[in-house]
C-alpha cells in the first residue's frame, strides 16, 4: 500500500464503552487502519480484541512488532505498551 489511511485512538480505562460504541459503528469494509491504545491498571488483563472481535465488525488484535500494516484491522497496543507506526525498511 503506498498511502495508507489511519484512525488513532486513546482511552483511558474509563474510555470502553466509546471504544466499544465506536467500533460497532464501523463498516465492514473501512478501508483504513485503526490504532488503539488504552490505559489500564498494571493489574488488569485486557480482553480488549475479543471483545471487539464480537462485535463482527473488523478484525481486532493485540499488535505486534514489525507486522505489516493492513487495511480493515484493528492494532491494539499489547499490556504496557504504547505503539509505534514507522516505515519499514528494505
Amino acid at each position: 500500500m503506498q498511502n495508507r489511511d489511519i484512525i488513532v485512538i486513546g482511552a483511558s480505562a474509563g474510555g470502553f464503552e466509546a471504544i466499544r460504541r465506536l467500533v460497532a459503528g464501523l463498516p465492514a469494509g473501512l478501508p483504513a487502519s485503526l490504532f488503539m491504545a488504552w490505559h489500564m491498571a498494571p493489574d488488569v488483563k485486557s480482553i480488549l480484541p475479543e471483545i471487539l472481535n464480537r462485535l463482527m465488525t473488523l478484525t481486532a488484535a493485540n499488535a505486534i512488532d514489525k507486522e505489516p500494516i493492513e487495511r480493515g484491522r484493528i492494532y491494539i497496543a499489547p499490556f504496557n505498551h504504547h505503539l509505534l507506526i514507522e516505515k519499514a525498511i528494505k
